[in-house]
Order: structure tokens, then sequence, then C-alpha cells
């Protein structure tokens, strides 16, 4: 909102920061040129992205005869098959994303530290700090959706960004009436899987390099006011009025995803706009288009700031006419919060086909290979009847599945003079041999298969364990690296950044259920790496158990390795492989004593008071001894 200070009109772009209405709109005409130079690349983008997704979610327009099925289905009139897409390639996708987790996470967790021997405990600290913020902010279901779109599109980011949750917190103790303050309820690392439809980004360089060469990149998404006016009372935007009250409403860059279902029981819409608009392709009178940019800026050119230097800010952009937030991000990174991927890198960069679009043509040939065969099978039902109409007058309450077909003839006439009948299906006999020869060719271009080559792990012989994980998975493996260094590895070192700048203070739960207070500092002091998954070494675990159970059987029956190792945390670590979080430690002996047998701790015990009778001065009989006690022969 543009206020007046003095006698000129400036515009409130943060709590404590205005910029006149010069700087204002020279910044607006910067950011939207800077749209205007990625919109041509998102617009053909995003017409690819619809005809795929539209193929992945089988939108498909039935003739009149398959919707008069669909209409007797829903009416319970008989079971009446209709042409349907078969939905491989999504089910293909969805277990790679499944394998790519296993393998992305750590353990039972999403993120895994490591550092120095000495400094084990502190990385271990870290890490379950982090995933305290992935739990608090949904960071799986955010990489399900970015692994999900790295498949479908070849393209996909995530987005980190330290994020503050406002709202009303108790500020008193335990009694009987409660006070409530409004404040910051929690803070941590935000993960925001990006809309491709809607991702603006600097074209000039490479996609997988937009963190560290990018200009900027920015993401549209369109609000209903109420949540316009919530965003400004908590402080995240400011001066919304001056295009409300006016009904300023101009959504230009914002994209409504496509329709992908077209049987009856869709409502036809993917968003809400659409529902609100009287005409779906208009959506400028129901919403309010933020665009969020994080671009480089010379804040004195703007008036930011008096520096000529470039730093990275963040900008909200109103209806593409308004700025109604600056921030500067003084993040010790340095660099764009943004990790894509494309993890079939070839040098094409947006150009590049997507897995998705290399399984389709199969998708869709196992479909028409379906849908043939039950159509062959109803011809082979029914047949082709062919009738002298002069003669037979059908009646119009026919049914002919329950061979319930009235007709009006002639008196004496033998009505089947005026029928012929054809049967001239077509041999489908090999349909489903065919669609599982399809199933299995999609295997070879992404393979997700991973135990079928052995009937049973549990079974295997270890080669051929070895050889099932080497053979089906490696190309997965593969893939989760790719993925790995383009996105995930950058966005968990900004995360790690945002920890180590803006963490206040940590209260880490253990495994054992006790609560420690951790000193950021240390984490400051320490080289913290992240680790993913061992990947395709643990994935077949069975195998890796048996071999560590084997070194255990050769440790216990070797007094010079069981001198040299720690058989409690071997054991430990065994068992953490199972699952098991037991720790074993607690099972230690704790003294010498407890190492012995009844009988001997009994014979000790006598012994014990035979000596503190010996220095009193009394003198009892010596006690029998027990029957071979130190297992010594007689």
């Amino acid at each position: 909102m543009a206020v007046n200070i003095g006698n000129k009109s400036k515009y409130k772009v943060d709590v404590n920061k205005t910029i006149t209405a010069k700087q204002h709109d020279e910044l607006v005409e910067h950011l939207v040129d800077k749209l205007k130079f990625s919109k041509q690349m998102r617009d053909s983008q995003a017409d690819k992205f619809e005809n795929i997704d539209r193929k992945i979610y089988g939108y498909l327009v039935l003739d009149a005869d398959d919707e008069k099925r669909e209409r007797d289905n829903a009416k319970g009139y008989g079971v009446k098959p209709t042409d349907t897409v078969l939905p491989l390639t999504q089910v293909q996708i969805d277990d790679a994303i499944t394998f790519l987790i296993e393998v992305l996470g750590y353990d039972n967790d999403l993120y895994g530290a490591i550092a120095p021997k000495d400094k084990q405990a502190i990385a271990t600290a870290f890490a379950s700090v982090m995933n305290e913020h992935a739990s608090k902010f949904s960071h799986l279901i955010q990489l399900n959706k970015f692994l999900f779109d790295s498949f479908k599109y070849n393209f996909a980011g995530l987005i980190p960004e330290w994020e503050q949750t406002s709202g009303n917190k108790i500020k008193n103790g335990i009694g009987a009436g409660v006070e409530t303050e409004y404040g910051i309820v929690y803070e941590g690392n935000k993960l925001t899987a990006i809309d491709p439809y809607n991702f603006f980004y600097d074209v000039s360089v490479k996609p997988t390099e937009l963190h560290n060469e990018g200009e900027f990149f920015a993401t549209a998404d369109v609000y209903s006011e109420f949540k316009i006016r919530k965003m400004e009372a908590d402080g995240k935007i400011f001066g919304i009025d001056n295009f409300i009250k006016d009904n300023n409403y101009n959504i230009k860059y914002y994209r409504v995803k496509p329709i992908i279902r077209a049987d009856r029981n869709s409502n036809n819409s993917t968003s809400w706009l659409s529902m609100l608009s009287a005409d779906e392709d208009s959506t400028s009178a129901v919403g309010i288009e933020l665009i969020k940019f994080y671009i480089w800026l010379q804040p004195k050119k703007f008036g930011l700031g008096t520096s000529e230097k470039q730093s990275i800010y963040r900008v909200t952009l109103a209806n593409g006419t308004q700025v109604v937030r600056i921030q500067e991000m003084s993040n010790a990174h340095g660099l764009l919060p943004i990790g894509i991927t494309m993890p079939w890198e070839d040098g094409f960069k947006e150009d590049t086909k997507s897995y998705a679009e290399i399984l389709l043509p199969l998708q869709t040939f196992a479909s028409a290979q379906m849908n043939t065969h039950q159509k062959a099978n109803r011809k082979a039902l029914y047949g082709l009847t062919f009738y002298n109409k002069n003669v037979i007058n059908l009646d119009d309450n026919y049914d002919p599945i329950a061979s319930k077909i009235p007709v009006n003839v002639p008196p004496d006439f033998d009505m089947r003079k005026a029928v012929v009948q054809f049967r001239d299906t077509p041999d489908t006999a090999n349909t489903l041999r065919d669609i599982a020869m399809v199933a299995e060719l999609m295997q070879q271009i992404l393979p997700t298969d991973i135990l079928k080559q052995v009937a049973g792990l549990e079974r295997a012989t270890q080669y051929q364990a070895a050889s099932t994980v080497q053979g089906a998975n490696r190309r997965n493996l593969k893939i989760a690296k790719i993925i790995n260094g383009q996105a995930f590895s950058i966005v968990k070192h900004i995360q790690m950044y945002n920890i180590l700048q803006y963490q206040k203070s940590m209260e880490i739960l253990t495994p054992e259920g006790e609560l420690i207070e951790a000193n950021v500092q240390d984490f400051r002091d320490t080289k913290i790496e992240f680790a993913i998954s061992e990947g395709l070494k643990g994935l077949d675990k069975l195998s890796m158990i048996m071999n560590i159970k084997e070194v255990l059987n050769s440790v216990l029956q070797s007094q010079q390795a069981n001198q040299q190792l720690n058989v409690v945390e071997i054991i430990d670590y065994w068992t953490s492989m199972l699952g098991d979080k037991t720790d074993f430690s607690q099972f230690k002996f704790k003294s010498e004593i407890d190492k012995l047998t009844p009988e001997q701790k009994d014979l000790a015990f006598q012994l014990l008071q035979q000596a503190m009778q010996a220095q009193q001065g009394v003198t009892t009989p010596a006690p029998a001894t027990p029957p071979n006690v130190g297992g010594t022969p007689q």
C-alpha cells in the first residue's frame, strides 16, 4: 500500500522498511522483465507436462456406447466393461519412488549425518534436529512429490526455507487459569516441492546449476482474500488494501493444472479457481496472485540499502503490479535456496525425454491390447446379427444380456428365415501374454521388480542374493545418486546452514528416551557431512546380516579376537540391522561376581564368611567342596 511520508509517496515492504514510488515501480518493472524472460520456456514446458499428466492418469473420453455402459454400471445394471487406460506407467514410477526414498533416506529416518569419530555424538544430535524438522514440516510428503515429478517430467525441485510458525501459546505455568500470548510456536527448515506448472527461473543457466549460477527463480500461486488478509495480519505481506478494495485482481502468470479425468465421477476441475469462476478459462476475478522471487539485486539501485554489491532477496509480487514484501536473505550459504534435478542427464536440458515419456507408448499399446480383448469378448458373446426389419419388428423393451428380445412377426412365419448371424471374432488368446511382455519391456527401461529374480531371498544362496541386488538395482542406484548429487545433497547443506545460523537452542530426544540440551556452538565447530543410505550394499540386508552373524560366531569362538573386540557393540550393530534398537550394554555383568554360577557364588559367600570370622578370631569347620565346581577333573 502506498503511504504518504512527508511529501513523497512510499511503499511499505517490510516491518521497518519503505521504498519510494519510483524505486517501487523500477523494481516491479525489473521483476516483470524476469518473468517475461522465463514465461515462454514455462509455457512450452507446461504444455508438455499437461500431455504427460493426462496420459499417466488415463484421461479418456468414452464414445456414446461406452458412456451408456458406464451409466448402467453406476446403476448396477450388470457388469459392462468399457475402454480403459492401464495405469502401468504410474505404478512403475511409484515402485521406483518407493525404492529411492529407501535409498535417499537413512535407516528409519530421512536424514543422517557423519562426522569425525570424536564428534559422532554431535552428528547424531544434528541429524535428530533435522529429522524433527522433517516431521514438523512433512518433508517426506514433499520428497515423494519431488521424486514423482522427476520421473514424470525429468524436472523437479525442492525449496528449503527457514520457516517460523506463529500462533497462540501458553505463557504461564500449570495452574487454574491459562494465559496465552501470540508468538512463534515453532521454527525450522521447511521443504517445498516446486509446482513445475508455475515455476519460473533463469533459463540462461543449466537448471541443475540454478542454485549457484542462476540470477533468480520464482513460484506463482493464487490465494483467496481470506488467506491474503491472514498473511498480512501475520506480518508476512504488507499493503494489500490497495488492490483488494478496488478488486484489482490480475492473474497473469499462474497456470491452472489440466483436467486429468473425463469420467462421470469427476468434477472436471483440479483447481478451486476454475470451480469458482463462471468461465473456466478465466480466473482473474476469484483469487489474488502472489509470485515469490528469490533474486539477486543491487540494494542501492532499488532503495534497499547503500551497498552496490549484489545480494539475494526474497521479493513477493502481488498481481504483477505491487511489491508486498522484501526480505534480504543473509543466509550463510550464499545460494539461491533451490535444488533442481533432471535425472535423465544427457546434455539436452529441457528437451530431454522423461522416464514417463519413454514408458507411455508401451502403456498405450498394452491398453489398446486390453481394450481390443474386451471388445472381442463382447463380440464373441453377441456375434453380429442381421434381420429383415420388414418382417421382424423389435420391441423397444429388449435386453440381449437377459436373453429378453420381444419381437412381432406375422403369424405362422418361421422367424429363423428372417435372421442371419455371423461370428467373426478376432483371436485375442495371446492378449494377456502380450501385455505381460510389455510389462517386462517396461522393466528394462525402469527396473523396479527387485526381488523377482529369485523366489525368496530367505531361501536364496548368498550368490543369488548378490546377483539379484547387482542386476536389478544398479540402475536405480545410479538414479538415486544423480538425484542426490543434483538436488538433495544441496538442499541438505542449505538446511544445515539454516540450523547453524537461525537455531537458537536444541533439545534432542535420544532413542533411549532421554531429553538432552545440545549446544549450537558445538555444531558450528564440527565439520559435518550428510550421508545417504549405503544403498544397494545394504538393500539386501538379509545377505549382510548373514555375513555379520558368521563374523560374530568367529569372534565368540576365538579367545584372542574376543579380547580385542567389543562383542556387545557388535551385537548392537547386528540387531540394529534387524530393526531392533535394544541397547545390549544394559545386559553386561555389573561386577565380576555376576559372572559366577550359583554354586560358585555360594562357595564364594562361604569363603567370605570364613575370612570375616578368621579376622574376628573365630574358627569354623571348612566348607565341603561341591563336586566339580571349578569344572576340573576330580
